[in-house]
């Protein structure tokens, strides 16, 4: 914000900056001379305007000379400078204002201080002008013959002043690092304006939102399709719980009909284990039966093969009366049945 014309002479921008009480300059930061930086600033502002000012009018009331039999204008230049003068002063005045940080200001200073060399050369080069020229000058453009005597003197003192700002400018003890920091006491907005401790950025800019309507609407159109591409995801999502709900299920069932099979096959495992103690009490019983009866249980077929000739003799005669048994009974049954008045349904 600016500052008032009391606050001219009492606001001191080192003020509030961590400076080294060291610095052998430190009369450059005291109050009474940033007030003296104003005033200079001001003064020189105010010449730069009305000598740029009073060299476009006698550029205007001058730029018919007439005839210049003595060449004094290809001698002198004086009518040149007229037009340099008026195009550099006011060239200068914008300068003053544009500067707006500390390198700004540097450059500023540089262009000016070159812009000077080559009038101050040339005028003061010229500056013993001939009777002749003189009255001609006098008697033709006297306008442009005056304003390069004001501006001979007035180029020594601008570079004076832009020197001076150079000299203050690098006392201040400047901040290599941050440019942004460093205060100039040739920059208007240093000299002329304070910070405002109550002012706070504002939350929204409209020129922002209207710069990033596109974007927030390109935004939108990803959000939403990042919305949907989560929605279909919890569906799937969804659908892959309740298919493992479903086989949870499913496993549960299996896994309690194996424990019934189990169960089932430790019961026939159980029984099992009891035929086989039947069996062996079985066969404990049978060969108990062998041993009492001294006998084998089974036919050995064996005692075939070690029989001799006189044994098979023997049994042929056995099964010849045992055929002979049988054929008297059957010859003898229906004499007996006659006999005794029987019938046994036998017929032979």
């Amino acid at each position: 914000m600016c500052l008032s014309l009391r606050e001219w002479f009492s606001y001191n921008p080192f003020e509030n900056r961590d400076q080294d009480d060291d610095n052998d300059f430190q009369c450059v930061k005291a109050t009474s001379f940033v007030a003296l930086c104003r005033i200079v600033w001001c003064v020189f502002v105010i010449c730069l305007v009305a000598l740029g000012a009073i060299g476009v009018a006698s550029v205007a009331g001058g730029s018919d000379c007439g005839s210049d039999s003595h060449s004094c204008e290809s001698t002198y230049y004086y009518k040149w400078m007229a037009y340099y003068h008026s195009i550099m002063f006011s060239g200068f005045v914008g300068l003053m204002f544009w500067a707006g940080s500390f390198c700004a200001a540097r450059l500023r200073d540089s262009i000016m201080m070159i812009a000077l060399i080559a009038p101050l050369i040339i005028l003061w080069s010229k500056s013993d002008v001939s009777s002749e020229c003189t009255t001609w000058y006098k008697d033709n453009c006297e306008q442009i013959y005056n304003y390069a005597k004001i501006c001979r003197i007035a180029d020594v003192v601008f570079m004076c002043v832009v020197v001076a700002f150079e000299v203050v400018a690098f006392a201040s003890d400047p901040d290599a690092a941050d440019d942004m920091k460093n205060i100039d006491l040739s920059i208007v907005d240093h000299l002329y304006q304070r910070e405002d401790e109550e002012w706070r950025r504002p939350l929204l800019v409209d020129s922002s939102i209207k710069n990033f309507k596109g974007n927030i609407v390109d935004w939108q159109k990803v959000v939403t399709n990042r919305n949907e591409t989560l929605r279909k995801a919890v569906d799937i999502a969804s659908k892959t719980h309740a298919n493992s709900t479903s086989q949870a299920t499913m496993l549960g069932k299996y896994s309690s009909l194996i424990e019934q099979s189990s169960e089932k096959v430790s019961q026939a495992s159980s029984l099992l284990d009891e035929q086989s103690a039947q069996i062996g009490e079985l066969n404990k019983t049978v060969n108990e039966v062998i041993d009492s009866m001294n006998t084998p249980a089974d036919l050995d077929l064996s005692s075939f093969a070690g029989m001799t000739a006189n044994d098979v003799k023997l049994w042929c005669y056995v099964l010849m009366l045992v055929c002979l048994i049988l054929i008297c009974l059957l010859l003898g049954l229906p004499k007996w049945e006659h006999l005794m008045d029987i019938s046994l349904g036998i017929k032979i």
